[in-house]
């Protein structure tokens, strides 16, 4: 006589002995694009833990880092940039907000080799203002003699906030 073999929930019957069952279906962009608000926080969160996590050592750094050595270059970073950031009209006017992550590559001298956008605001236009004011801001004025490594990447956040009584288009930050 034939075993009756339980029935997965979802109905489908249990694979043969010796036979690997299917891999799921794997998700379109459509579902993808559905998943739930916290589910792709939590993604976009671990993906920020991780890239966190890789930027310990060497000579890539988050701009909030606590080394004493690059704490007055990040200062003269920070406050050149200020200078020349602005809040693009356009986006402005349709009200965007955002915040946009750059790899932004510094030679011992202090000028700009690359600036690359590694996570978008979702504006096209914040994104590339944020990468304008950063080579406008130069020059820097040199690493610190101190500083071991031929050239700094900095990671760093480009905040964008509408509000009335903002100096700046937003804040620059490492996380």
């Amino acid at each position: 006589a034939e075993v009756e073999r339980p029935v997965a929930p979802d109905g489908d019957r249990p694979t043969a002995v010796g036979r690997p069952a299917a891999p799921p279906p794997a998700l379109n962009l459509e579902q993808l694009t559905r998943l739930t608000p916290a589910t792709r926080a939590r993604a976009e969160s671990d993906w920020r833990r991780k890239l966190r996590e890789g930027v310990e050592r060497g000579d890539t750094v988050w701009l909030d880092t606590e080394q004493d050595l690059l704490i007055s270059f990040f200062k003269r970073f920070r406050d050149n940039i200020y200078l020349v950031w602005n809040y693009p009209e356009g986006a402005r006017l349709r009200e965007e907000q955002g915040r946009c992550l750059l790899r932004i590559v510094v030679s011992r001298e202090g000028a700009i080799e690359d600036v690359q956008l590694l996570e978008s605001s979702g504006s096209r236009e914040l994104d590339d203002e944020a990468a304008r004011a950063v080579r406008k801001g130069q020059p820097y004025g040199p690493l610190p003699q101190a500083y071991p490594h031929p050239r700094l990447n900095i990671m760093a956040y480009f905040n964008y906030t509408l509000s009335k009584g903002f100096k700046y288009p937003g804040r620059i930050s490492g996380e």
